[in-house]
């Protein structure tokens, strides 16, 4: 039997063009998002039975306030009807950065508007002394969770992330249509950050630490396995990590079609930068600029507010805006592009080649 698998990957805030994969019975149907523009190809297979499951990671950035204050109530809420222009078929979403329980729970309510009736608990230490936050790790879904679990990871993680209780929370789903059921099984994680020695040492012990936990709960071979998450790991320059993350879980990466080449995009998205990396590569002031002059206390970033990419010096955009093309402006201009995001599958999926 060959199970159907739809791949979505989404980094802090919706902008910018996503990507899935479609596999059925009687065709590979690849779609992407170019500027809300679906674009369709399609390639023969000889399956014989399917089902399609749709899948989308996204890291809300919902840090605590104490931590900083980045709209997380208002881009929180937004989220489900968002999600919903983008795909009205998606089952399943894993968050990472969940941490608000008031905003988590907002936005919960506004789900459910859109049929997601079913959610994990977030990822939580049941440690009070061992970590300090939650993991901020969830599962939301259309379909009956029939069962959830969790692991936190122990001695793997360095720096201010041993604050937060990372690990993967584990959801089984029953997904019903046409009188046809069939389980799937969802592992979501939020790895170790930081490509310093440290935190690829602790990346490594926390996918090992998954994928004892998975074969611990014993899951039938022909059950579908999916792995979602942010893996704090880009995939463009640290690709031989990532393939080591990915064998150690015994997992497989999708076949990738289409134009977008990253999850977190400073052309696109004004909060990467938030995270600490402007001020990391010295263009704190450029970035914060480019969020446009403050009205009312309140900042309105937009694409007219960007400058160039790599340029740290103040430019006049009324004059540049006419020569330079909008692919090279970004919001932080010294921010890294990256590939950090990931949905992958496991036994009991059969992705056809074209």
């Amino acid at each position: 039997m060959a199970l159907a698998l739809q791949v979505l990957t989404l980094c802090l805030v919706l902008c910018g063009g996503l990507c899935y994969l479609d596999v059925y019975a009687k065709n590979i149907t690849v779609q992407v998002w170019e500027n809300d523009v679906p674009m369709l190809h399609n390639y023969a297979s000889t399956a014989v039975d399917s089902m399609s499951f749709e899948v989308l990671q996204y890291n809300l950035f919902g840090r605590p306030f104490e931590v900083s204050k980045d709209g997380q109530s208002e881009r929180l809420q937004r989220v489900p009807e968002s999600l919903h222009r983008i795909s009205e078929t998606i089952d399943v979403v894993t968050f990472a950065e969940a941490d608000i329980r008031t905003q988590r729970d907002e936005m919960l309510d506004q789900f459910r508007v859109f049929g997601f009736n079913y959610s994990t608990t977030i990822l939580h230490d049941p440690d009070p002394f061992t970590s300090l936050l939650n993991g901020g790790v969830m599962v939301v879904s259309k379909w009956p969770i029939i069962r959830e679990a969790q692991h936190v990871y122990r001695n793997a993680c360095h720096y201010s992330d041993c604050l937060a209780a990372k690990g993967v929370k584990y959801a089984r789903l029953l997904k019903s249509v046409d009188g046809t059921a069939k389980i799937f099984n969802v592992f979501a994680t939020h790895m170790q950050a930081w490509s310093t020695p440290e935190g690829r040492s602790d990346r490594i012990q926390q996918a090992k630490q998954m994928r004892q936990f998975i074969d611990a709960i014993d899951i039938p071979h022909h059950e579908p396995l999916i792995f979602a998450g942010d893996f704090n790991v880009d995939n463009h320059t640290f690709g031989d990590e990532v393939a080591h993350l990915v064998a150690l879980l015994e997992a497989h990466e999708p076949r990738q079609i289409g134009k977008q080449a990253f999850t977190s995009d400073p052309h696109t998205n004004v909060l990467v930068g938030r995270d600490g990396a402007a001020i990391s590569n010295k263009c704190s002031a450029q970035y914060v600029a480019n969020w446009g002059p403050p009205k009312d206390g309140v900042f309105h970033p937009s694409f007219l507010t960007r400058t160039t990419c790599g340029m740290h010096s103040e430019i006049n955009k009324s004059k540049w805006l006419v020569f330079v093309d909008p692919d090279t402006m970004c919001y932080c201009p010294c921010c890294p592009l990256e590939w950090l995001d990931y949905v992958l599958y496991g036994k009991g999926i059969s992705f056809l080649p074209s």
